[in-house]
């Protein structure tokens, strides 16, 4: 089995149009980059990066069996959930699902442009990377309640906060 950064974009790295687009889309395993940046990278304008992405069709890159490999990417997050960003990348790799770290927002643009669902979202936190089900939008809410039960009562475990929080993510916690 291919890893996915193979699977997902089988073009020579000769290619420069063809990894101005991987590297803007995540397809290289590091989470995608705005035009501006991307131009930085290559030494071109943000308008002529814009130009040679909409130029392209990126998904007619991907091998046959790219999307059978993403599929398993995606399964292999979620099942994995909730979890730190890092920690899930890492075991990516130790599973050779990826051949190197693969940020998990490549993995969000690729599914979104083949129109595949991910059923995970990441949010940051003091500058940490957080994988959460789709299903939990309060993620800044819960840990400023978890915050608030420990200031309140000196301290609280895992297990009586988790109790305090609905399956769907919604803050329903007691003071």
């Amino acid at each position: 089995m291919l890893p996915l950064e193979k699977a997902l974009f089988g073009v020579p790295p000769q290619d420069r149009d063809a990894s101005i687009v991987a590297r803007h889309y995540g397809f290289d395993g590091r989470g995608g980059a705005n035009f501006q940046c991307t131009g930085d990278e290559f030494g071109l304008t943000r308008e002529r990066v814009r130009q040679i992405v909409g130029e392209s069709i990126p998904y007619h890159h991907i091998l046959p069996g790219g999307l059978a490999v993403l599929d398993r990417v995606v399964g292999f997050v979620a099942a994995t959930l909730p979890a730190p960003a890092a920690e899930i990348e890492k075991k990516l790799q130790l599973a050779g699902l990826t051949a190197k770290l693969f940020r998990l927002e490549g993995v969000i643009n690729v599914a979104a442009l083949v129109s595949r669902p991910v059923p995970f979202q990441i949010r940051a936190l003091k500058k940490a990377r957080y994988v959460l089900p789709v299903a939990w939008p309060q993620f800044a809410g819960i840990v400023l309640d978890a915050r608030n039960q420990v200031r309140r009562h000196g301290m609280a475990t895992i297990e009586q906060f988790v109790n305090a929080v609905s399956s769907d993510g919604s803050r329903r916690v007691a003071t």
